[in-house]
């Protein structure tokens, strides 16, 4: 499986981008919100759909792969910040 193998991390005090390379010539993209995060369901899908906005955003910006977006401590930022984020996020 792809998550088990080695992507390159890259770490944010809100989440983690992993980021594999992949042979497609287009990129793929997958959110984990762990129960840290939020201890309802309804929370974490919450924080998926604000996340997979701000991703619709860069989604042209970055580099082809596969990304994994894992959020695993309490999300205390708003939509405009994870934005921002996304945004200003570079994979040097």
């Amino acid at each position: 499986s792809i998550i088990k193998g080695k992507g390159r991390p890259y770490r944010n005090p809100f989440f983690t981008i992993k980021v594999f390379p992949t042979a497609l010539a287009h990129s793929r993209f997958g959110v984990a919100v762990g129960k840290k995060a939020s201890a309802t369901a309804v929370g974490r899908n919450k924080i998926k759909r604000m996340i997979f906005q701000a991703i619709g955003l860069v989604m042209g910006r970055w580099p082809v792969a596969d990304y994994l977006v894992i959020v695993g401590a309490p999300l205390k930022i708003n939509q405009k910040e994870i934005n921002e984020r996304f945004i200003s996020q570079s994979f040097h």
